[in-house]
């Protein structure tokens, strides 16, 4: 596999290297709000988390140019490993790399499997993944390409939204 260096797809499309670790940031984010807020601090100085108060996060911010054009890439890689009778079974965004010339690659296909057929199941032993990225018969042990499709689409949904539909 060729050494890609760049941004996951989420840095890229909201165009903030910053937001690359993601909930950490939003951690960070809360706990900056209690302390502009003169909520409570621990015995450091630190605003606490249960200080924090209950605001709605704030809308995330994306490129729409960017985020049309590396799904459309991102797309046609899908399908080009589904062409090959493969799935890829861990897409997120950690697993997407954007290179600083825009080129979309998918990494990390440590779980990529044969698609699975009716003459001969390649059930895998245990659910394999990245949870929040995982289609519901990916966890039952019956992944497809609607497993790989499902994972783009909370992609979308979290470059949207900047949270998973389900949050852990």
């Amino acid at each position: 596999m060729e050494h890609v260096e760049g941004q996951s797809f989420l840095a890229h499309v909201r165009g903030d290297a910053s937001r690359e670790a993601g909930p950490t940031i939003q951690i960070d984010a809360e706990l900056e709000r209690a302390r502009d807020a003169g909520a409570g601090e621990n015995e450091h100085g630190t605003p606490t988390p249960s200080s924090a108060p209950n605001s709605p996060r704030p809308a995330p911010t994306f490129d729409e140019a960017r985020l049309r054009e590396a799904l459309r890439q991102l797309a046609l890689g899908i399908r080009a490993i589904h062409e090959t009778g493969k799935l890829h079974l861990d897409l997120n965004p950690s697993n997407v790399k954007v290179t600083a010339q825009g080129r979309v690659v998918i990494l990390d296909l440590g779980l990529i499997r044969d698609e699975p057929t009716e003459q001969r199941p390649d059930r895998p032993a245990r659910a394999c993944g990245t949870p929040p990225y995982m289609a519901p018969e990916q966890i039952d042990l019956e992944p497809g390409t609607a497993s790989d499709w499902y994972a783009f689409g909370v992609m979308l949904f979290e470059a949207l939204v900047g949270k998973t539909p389900f949050e852990e």
